[in-house]
């Protein structure tokens, strides 16, 4: 497929899109043009903050002129003209038929609140590492954990 872009790891959403989403009242994201997610968990940020973690269950892609009701019902909107009149609202400009639209399912697993600091999305581990190797000795750190902490900086 030309013109297909890749996906990274996470997904922007308006605030009130992912509340949605994380409700259970909506259940996909649609995006213009045609992306390829390059991993099956994505973190989805609002405001510029990592949210919830998802797992993307499914990708379809589409023409615009393609989009139903049901896909409009499934991305939180009553109908496929409110969709449409959104699309072009968040992307600035007309949005025509003959253009690619990717439909991705998403499935919440997890809330970032949720998750304890360290394993939240945006966790930085490495001054932590240096913490513990500043005072590895006071620690009574072993050397396997000494060998983890360099690793982690690395």
């Amino acid at each position: 497929m030309s013109g297909v872009k890749r996906l990274g790891r996470g997904l922007m959403m308006r605030g009130k899109y992912l509340r949605m989403l994380v409700e259970g009242r909506k259940s996909t994201t649609v995006r213009l043009g045609r992306l390829v997610p390059s991993s099956k968990i994505v973190t989805l940020y609002s405001g510029g903050r990592p949210v919830a973690r998802a797992l993307i269950k499914g990708v379809v892609h589409k023409r615009v002129s393609e989009l139903s009701d049901l896909d409009a019902r499934r991305d939180g909107f009553a109908s496929r003209e409110e969709l449409l009149r959104e699309l072009e609202r968040v992307y600035g400009r007309r949005v025509r038929g003959d253009e690619y639209v990717t439909i991705i399912e998403l499935e919440v697993i997890s809330r970032v609140g949720d998750a304890p600091p360290w394993a939240r999305p945006d966790f930085d581990p490495r001054p932590v590492a240096e913490w513990g190797l500043r005072r590895a000795e006071e620690l009574g750190l072993s050397d396997e954990e000494v060998a983890i902490l360099r690793k982690v900086l690395e």
